[in-house]
Parts: structure tokens; sequence; C-alpha cells
């Protein structure tokens, strides 16, 4: 029988009802990708420099929500098992526990807005670009708070597998954004708005994000919900479900501001290769973004899965979902690496327009990174999928302490060594950060195939589990 149509794949933790949480999560993620690639189009019609502080100021402000945004995307764990195990008034009340965590997150991420500008004084970039910078930064940082309630007002949905209302909404906060921005940036004098430039893209951000938010609330405080779910009578502070939030939540977000704190390392370490070095390393940079959004989609799903069939009391199921959530996304990412390393000129002329110049030797370097790239795209595979299960699973403690000695006791050292200490090509910082997401992939599955996370009661007694 074809592969979705046999009793196996549609049956319950089967391809079918994986694919069926994860696409929509994958449109979503696709819709941000884009939103990000045109903002960085406009830019580049209102001027170079716009263009040019972008990148910086974004990664910035990125790595300044990540540890927040990681402990309210955990609500989604929560959410899945309570709703697995149809305790619902519990999965509202953890919902709302989450939210109340992004509005104390939003005042802190506010609060480090002036150390994030001195970082930025430090740098060696070009005065009048270090003002963009820190304008970007600044103005965008005044709505982390957004981005960290999205995370968990998303959970709602997310954790009941209804992944076409995250889709939905996503998809129009991002183009309300994108809207936004492209009148602020560049302007519009016969509606008497001003060219804004960077400014303008900052605040664009901010209202595709508040639209999101509100969308959210709106729709998690319908009739229907308020009904079932209890969701306006349950909105209030609950100490026991906010305490479990942040046993497990900040562990995770420690663990994932670890990963982007040294892999922004890695991309700014990459400049000490050279100019066309950097500019090959964006090319591949930006061609793991496009392929990692299915295996990002797919992740998601996992995990949410995997907490509901634990909040079922089917961790056999739970199991199965991993297994097969790796088989779909190994089938995906050797497709796409092998176009990687057997075609990868389309690729890159996507980025290049002649051969004269820079822009030769950026093609040479393109080439080999393209071969380290199709390695990382099939490793990471393992990585996305085993952590995404232990999180569901609650093992986000061990998740912490092994993203911290990987990344910052074998990867980044090893990063410096090839790129500031002996300067070697950008190719084998690429082969290096491929056997970085190897490694991680094999801890963690080894973690899963051990069993210990059966252990873990997330919802009731949780015993302590160590390394």
């Amino acid at each position: 029988m074809p592969l979705f149509i046999n009793k196996e794949n549609r049956a319950p933790g089967g391809i079918i009802e994986i694919l069926n949480v994860a696409l929509p999560l994958v449109i979503s993620t696709a819709s941000m990708q884009v939103m990000m690639f045109s903002n960085r189009i406009i830019l580049s019609w209102h001027s170079v420099e716009a263009l040019s502080a972008h990148a910086p100021a974004m990664i910035l402000t990125f790595n300044s929500v990540c540890f927040f945004m990681g402990v309210a995307t955990y609500t989604n764990v929560l959410v899945a098992q309570f709703y697995g195990s149809k305790r619902f008034d519990e999965m509202t009340l953890s919902l709302w526990q989450g939210f109340f965590f992004s509005l104390l997150a939003a005042i802190l991420i506010i609060a480090i807005i002036p150390f994030g500008n001195y970082l930025i004084g430090l740098s060696s970039h070009p005065e009048h670009i270090k003002v963009m910078e820190s304008e970007y930064y600044s103005i965008a940082s005044l709505g982390g708070g957004l981005v960290v309630a999205n995370n968990a007002l998303t959970a709602f949905f997310t954790g009941r597998s209804k992944t076409l209302v995250t889709m939905l909404v996503t998809t129009i906060g991002n183009l309300f954004s994108l809207a936004v921005s492209y009148y602020l940036v560049l302007g519009a004098p016969s509606l008497g708005v001003p060219s804004m430039g960077i400014r303008g893209a900052a605040i664009g951000i901010i209202c595709g994000n508040a639209l999101i938010a509100l969308l959210y609330l709106v729709l998690i405080l319908s009739r229907e919900n308020r009904a079932t779910f209890k969701t306006w009578t349950l909105c209030k502070f609950e100490p026991d479900l906010f305490k479990k939030l942040m046993r497990y939540g900040l562990p995770y977000g420690g663990g994932f501001f670890i990963d982007i704190a040294a892999f922004t390392l890695f991309i700014f370490l990459i400049g000490n290769a050279g100019q066309a070095a950097l500019a090959a390393s964006n090319i591949a940079l930006s061609l793991e973004g496009i392929s990692f959004m299915p295996v990002l989609g797919i992740g998601i799903a996992t995990s949410t899965l995997v907490g509901q069939y634990i909040g079922k009391k089917q961790k056999d199921v739970a199991v199965k979902v991993v297994y097969r959530s790796l088989l779909l996304s190994l089938a995906y990412a050797s497709t796409i690496g092998a176009l990687y390393f057997f075609m990868p000129d389309p690729f890159i002329r996507l980025f290049t327009s002649n051969e004269v110049g820079d822009v030769k030797a950026i093609l040479v370097e393109s080439y080999p990174l393209l071969k380290a790239l199709t390695f990382f795209v099939i490793f990471d595979v393992i990585n996305v999928i085993f952590s995404n299960a232990i999180k569901g699973a609650g093992d986000t403690r061990y998740q912490m302490r092994a993203m911290m000695l990987i990344s910052w006791f074998i990867y980044v050292p090893g990063a410096v060594l090839i790129l500031h200490v002996y300067r070697l090509p950008a190719f084998y910082a690429w082969a290096w950060a491929s056997f970085y997401v190897l490694l991680l992939g094999v801890v963690f599955f080894i973690r899963f195939w051990s069993g210990k996370w059966r252990k873990i009661d997330m919802i009731g007694a949780t015993p302590r589990l160590t390394l």
C-alpha cells in the first residue's frame, strides 16, 4: 500500500498524525523567514548602510530575548501533557503562567537595553552603522515581551495539535509586519508617512507581533473556549504551576540561549576568514535556514506529540512518534543535502549575478561550503528530533548541561582555533559545525535510548535526574 495510506502510518503516532501537526508549523516558520528576507530587501532599497546594520542588530536583539523565548516555549509541553491527560483546568492555568512570565520578561528585556547598546559601542563597525544598529536594537527590544508572549500564547493551540490556527495567525501577523515595514522604511509622502529607514523596520516587527498577540488573545478568550476550557475564569496566577514552568522551562531556556550564543560567536568568527569567506558563509547560512524550516516544524510536532502521549500514559506510542519523525526528517534532509552536494550551482547563483571581481572569489569559497552544509543539514536532524523528544518528556536539565558542555567546552574552542588562531578556510569551520550538531544529536539520542526520560512525571511527582 502507498506510504501515507497504510494502516500503520494512519495509526496514533504515525506519519499522518505527525504531518498533520508539522505542516502548518512549517508554513508558520516559512512565513517568518519570508518576512525577514523581504525586510532585508526593503532595507536595501532604502540604503546599503541600513542593510548592513540590520543583520548584527537583529542578531543582538534575538540573543536578548532567546532565553525568555525558550522558557515561554516550554508552556507548549505543559499544555500538551495536561491536554493528553484530559486535565483541562491545569492546561489552561499553565497557558496563563507562560503569559504572566512574558510580562516579567518584557521588563527584563527593556532593562538590558543599555547593556546591548554598550556591546554595540565596543564593535569596530563605522560610527554611522553603530547608530543605526542601536536604533534598531533599542526599538525592537521594546517589543521583546510580545515575542515571548506569543511563544506562550501559541501553546494553547500547538499543544492541542491545533497548528492550523498557529499557521493562520502567524502568517497574518508577518504579512502585516511586512506592510508596516514597507511604508515606514521607505515612507509614503502621499499618505504623510516619512521615511524612517531602519527604525521603520523595527517598528514593523513590533506591530506584527502585537497583532499576533491580539489575535491569539481574541481566539483564546472566545465564547467557545471560555465555555470549554474556562480561559477567562482560570486567567490567574497559580504559584505551583508557575514553579513547574520555571523548573522545566528555565533549564530549557538556558540551553536554548547557550546554543544560540555559541552559534552567534561562530558567525562573528567567520569574519576573520576574509570578506569572500564571510559572504560565502552568509549564503550557506541562508540556505541552511531555508532547509531547516521543515525539520523545525517536525521537531516542534515531535515534542508536542511526545508530551500528549506521555500525558495519556502511552509512552510506547511517544517512542514511535520520535523514530517516525526521525525517518521523515532524514528523508527530507537527505534529499536537500544531495542537491547541495551534487548540484550546488543553482543555489549559489541565487545570491550572485556574475563571475567578476569579488563575486568570483565568493563563488570559489561557496562550493566547498555547500559540501559541508550537506552533512550539517543531515546531522542536525538527529539533534533536532532527539532534543525535542527529551524536551517533550521534561528532561531539560540534562539538555542544558549537555548543551553547555558540548557548546562551550568543545565547539567554541574548536571554532576559535580554526578561525582565529590558525585562520583556516571557512570550509573547516563549517565541517566543525557539522561535527558539533552530530555530537549533540548522538548525545541526545543516547539519552533518549537510555529511557531515563520515562521516569519523569512532569504533571505529578518529578524525580531529580542527573548526568
